[in-house]
């Protein structure tokens, strides 16, 4: 009976050995919400010790929704995504770049969602090297299409995507925007992941119709129809 409790107790042990293992590293997440937008935010406004993902990546919570970040190369190799928390104006970036520990050209960031969401608005902030500036320049993408990161960073306040992006993964890459270009002047994007914004619910991407009001339309019509005749 002894020996059965201890093998009992030794498998207990390895599952929530393996469950552990297996849970992305908890990253700090500043939680905000405004109406139905969810705001995770990964910058600091003081200086605190950086979190550095493990193989699952980085584990955020906020209004009940989970939020994984991965990081890799262009190849699909894995990297380690960080959280830079020190010094502030900071946020996601890819261990071990180039460029220190920012998120720059041929590096990927995949965020995935426990739950359908609208990929509402992202901000960022970056600068030559590893500084730490609110501006951000250069292009970045989401599932392929571009965008200019100087739209997206505390000077513009954060762009809004609408309803483009639904779904529970989203993938951000840094695309060599200066190698098709020749002024000298051209400059990629560093820098860093400093929030994402989220919308939920049940509510139908703005510009498509609910089907019951599609209903109605038709039955005006039908109506406006019979009337005329």
């Amino acid at each position: 009976m002894k020996k059965l409790i201890k093998s009992g107790l030794a498998l207990m042990a390895l599952v929530i050995s393996y469950q552990s293992a297996a849970a992305p590293m908890t990253g700090v997440t500043f939680c905000s919400s405004m109406g139905d937008e969810t705001t995770f935010g990964f910058a600091s406004s003081t200086s605190q010790t950086d979190v550095v993902g493990n193989a699952e990546g980085l584990g955020f919570s906020c209004n009940g929704i989970n939020l994984t970040i991965t990081a890799e190369d262009s190849g699909g190799i894995f990297r380690t995504a960080r959280q830079d928390l020190a010094p502030p104006i900071a946020g996601i970036g890819v261990d071990g770049s180039p460029q220190g520990d920012n998120w720059s050209v041929g590096e990927v960031l995949v965020l995935t969602f426990d739950q359908e969401v609208s990929l509402s608005s992202l901000l960022l902030n970056g600068g030559p090297g590893d500084a730490h500036s609110d501006t951000a320049y250069g292009w970045f993408a989401v599932d392929g299409d571009w965008y200019n990161a100087a739209d997206y960073d505390q000077a513009a306040d954060g762009n809004g995507f609408g309803s483009m992006f639904i779904g529970t993964t989203f993938v951000l890459t840094v695309p060599d925007g200066c190698r098709t270009r020749t002024f000298t002047d051209c400059k990629n994007f560093e820098g860093y992941l400093e929030s994402v914004t989220v919308v939920t619910g049940d509510e139908p991407p703005t510009g498509v119709p609910e089907p019951t009001t599609m209903l109605m339309f038709g039955l005006g019509l039908l109506g406006l129809t019979r009337f005329r005749t």
